[in-house]
């Protein structure tokens, strides 16, 4: 018998085929960009209810790969009669002067159109003053495929072989990735993929096989060399795939980095004086449908406005590269869109390779944004009658905002269909490393035995696990009560949260400091907040200082900021986590110093949530000298880690160096040896 899950994703199947086979069997969007922009819509919204809407909770697969490839092969075969971009012109035409000897690089089209004057392919070319901008890899395939015939029929079987071997590559990878296989369809059917690769006949299709390539070949630790020349290649093919090579390096495959730079041996048969004019004209003098360039402009121009935007570019993308550390394909995915939004001109199939990241990463707003970027469609329809091509303001702020807007709400959320679903938590551990905590340990012990009480016994466990790191006043002597284990282990918050950890058995565990109060109903509103929202893999509780001065209430509100926008929690928030969560990516990190930080890096992959409040924290760190240094000085040690950690540094003894420098500062962090 069916279940109801199956029959919707059965009628929702129908309707993203049907959608699309209309869309293919049209003819071009320019003629009726309204009802092409409807049916693109309406194969977008059921694509999502297919694969992601109808996930629930289950984590199952409705069906194998083998339909959704056919089903995709057919869908490209009613793509084929689809017109042609005008782009693919040039493809052909840069592809058959090669044979010829010319380097494209340096001779523009209209250069040569004497000699094609009666060439139809040459007549369809775009920006003839303009000289090749792709790069060298992409020219060779040109050369390649032109020399079997010069046809713009033969790039349009070219792009379908190409389509067909990335839907072949992507079953293994999935497998590999352990998502949901229907969740192919994500490229498979998607009809931005399927209108502007074999449909209108774009690049985009050549590098997307490249980079699904080089992603399989990551997938296995031995074929490394393998996936950083497929990368190069990828590289070689469109210079955007470079922004994703930072996210695949790591410490044990960068030897391997040198087959990436093989693929720059392309670019000699072409070595010539001015061969990237046509690049730079492209991208200093043509802007279309850009979003940051297009705010900087009114701000910046000339040397100063390339310099903003260069800059703005590199401080985003850094701090993605530095925040997905644990999760690089989500990283890889957000640095793309970032990279997109910085562009200077955007056309709708630069977007392709999005489809290839969300079979790994799925993500609305990217959806979203591809479903809007079908707009483009009035554009393209006003050069069609007219012969100008211009944009307009409603199509852009239509394109952009609700992305942004879907982007911000979904940011950490925890209520999206395909995620997880945890049962409500039977038992809770308290983890509470001390170190001569005589002065808070009693009011702390009656501040969670009164937060305890509160909660139905009957239905949850819980227990408190103070480890001492070596405390010399009578801490451990103070708490008498028979709820709680005491351990011992070595100085250092992170090694003895390590040890809590091991000792501990609960469902889910809260990490505290000493030096905080637990508010009485904190605990019962964890329980409640984890039972509504059984999405949730993680959180903080929140906290606010004991002396309530303007100075720590900043502090206090930039923490909650850090959390909600980068989810890098430290430990007096107060973080909560469910055992299987973190058993699945790692376990506790035991490390004597960032430990925070490092759980919060393992942990990044599962939805959160802060709660808002729960804990008074102790202010007394935050008296010792100027709170500002002290917050910027916490601040660099947190990228000093992150940046070293990203570079390949050994973690266990990175935080051993940072908590000799910030425990010790008279011995710098690059010479001490602690630990």
């Amino acid at each position: 018998m069916k279940t109801p899950r199956y029959s919707v994703a059965v009628c929702m199947a129908g309707v993203v085929l049907l959608a699309n086979a209309v869309l293919a069997l049209r003819g071009a969007t320019a003629i009726q960009p309204w009802q092409s922009f409807i049916l693109y819509t309406v194969a977008f919204a059921a694509l999502y209810g297919f694969s992601l809407g109808t996930q629930a909770n289950s984590g199952k697969s409705i069906c194998g790969p083998g339909p959704i490839i056919i089903a995709g092969i057919v869908l490209r075969l009613l793509f084929m009669g689809y017109p042609l971009s005008d782009d693919v012109n040039r493809y052909a035409w840069e592809g058959v002067i090669q044979q010829q000897g010319t380097n494209p690089y340096v001779t523009a089209p209209i250069q040569m159109a004497d000699t094609f004057a009666n060439d139809p392919i040459f007549g369809g070319i775009n920006h003839k003053a303009v000289s090749a901008i792709y790069p060298p890899v992409a020219m060779l395939v040109f050369r390649a495929v032109s020399s079997l015939r010069y046809s713009l029929w033969t790039y349009k079987w070219f792009f379908f072989v190409c389509d067909v071997l990335v839907l072949i590559l992507l079953v293994p990878l999935i497998r590999h990735w352990r998502r949901p296989v229907h969740w192919l369809a994500l490229y498979a059917w998607n009809p931005l993929v399927l209108l502007y690769g074999v449909g209108e006949g774009h690049l985009d299709v050549l590098y997307v096989i490249f980079l699904v390539a080089a992603l399989l070949a990551f997938s296995h630790r031995r074929m490394a060399w393998a996936g950083f020349l497929l990368l190069g290649m990828a590289v070689m093919t469109k210079y955007l795939c470079i922004i994703f090579l930072p996210f695949l390096v790591t410490r044990d495959n960068r030897k391997h980095l040198v087959f990436f730079f093989v693929s720059l041996l392309a670019i000699i048969p072409f070595l010539a004086p001015g061969m990237t004019e046509g690049l730079s004209i492209f991208s200093s003098q043509m802007a279309y449908n850009d979003v940051i360039p297009r705010l900087l402009r009114h701000f910046f121009s000339g040397v100063s406005y390339t310099v903003s935007m260069i800059v703005v570019f590199a401080l985003g993308y850094c701090l993605i590269w530095l925040f997905f550390q644990e999760h690089r394909y989500a990283g890889m995915l957000y640095a793309y869109v970032w990279c997109i939004l910085c562009l200077p001109s955007v056309h709708v199939w630069y977007l392709m390779p999005l489809a290839l990241l969300l079979v790994q990463a799925p993500n609305r707003a990217v959806l979203l944004l591809m479903t809007t970027a079908g707009l483009g469609f009035h554009v393209l329809h006003r050069q069609w009658y007219s012969g100008v091509w211009q944009e307009s303001w409603w199509i852009w702020c239509s394109t952009y905002i609700p992305f942004a807007l879907l982007l911000v709400r979904d940011w950490g959320s925890f209520r999206l269909p395909w995620q997880c679903r945890y049962p409500k938590p039977e038992s809770i551990d308290i983890l509470v490393p001390v170190h001569n905590e005589a002065l808070h340990i009693i009011s702390h012990m009656q501040s969670l035995q009164q937060a305890i009480d509160r909660l139905d016994s009957s239905c949850l466990r819980c227990r408190i696990y103070v480890v001492d790191g070596g405390s010399t006043d009578d801490t451990l002597a103070l708490i008498t009560s028979k709820a709680v284990e005491k351990c011992h282990s070595r100085l250092g918050r992170g090694t003895q949260l390590a040890t809590g950890w091991a000792q501990s058995n609960a469902d889910l565990v809260l990490m505290l400091h000493a030096d905080s109060l637990l508010q009485p109903d904190a605990l019962v509103h964890l329980i409640h907040v984890l039972e509504q929202h059984p999405g949730v893999g993680w959180g903080v509780l929140g906290h606010g200082y004991d002396a309530s001065t303007r100075a720590l209430n900043v502090i206090a509100w930039l923490n909650r900021i850090r959390f909600a926008v980068f989810g890098i929690a430290f430990g007096d928030q107060g973080i909560f986590f469910r055992r299987t969560v973190l058993a699945q990516s790692g376990g506790m990190p035991d490390i004597p110093l960032m430990e925070d930080v490092e759980l919060s890096l393992r942990l990044a992959g599962d939805p959160r949530i802060s709660l808002g409040g729960g804990l008074t924290v102790s202010a007394r760190h935050w008296e010792r000298g100027a709170k500002g240094i002290r917050a910027l000085r916490i601040i660099g040690i947190v990228f000093l880690y992150l940046l070293c950690r990203r570079l390949g540094a050994n973690i266990d003894g990175l935080a051993a160096r940072l908590y000799a420098y910030y425990y010790d500062r008279k011995e710098p962090f690059l010479r001490s040896q602690h630990g």
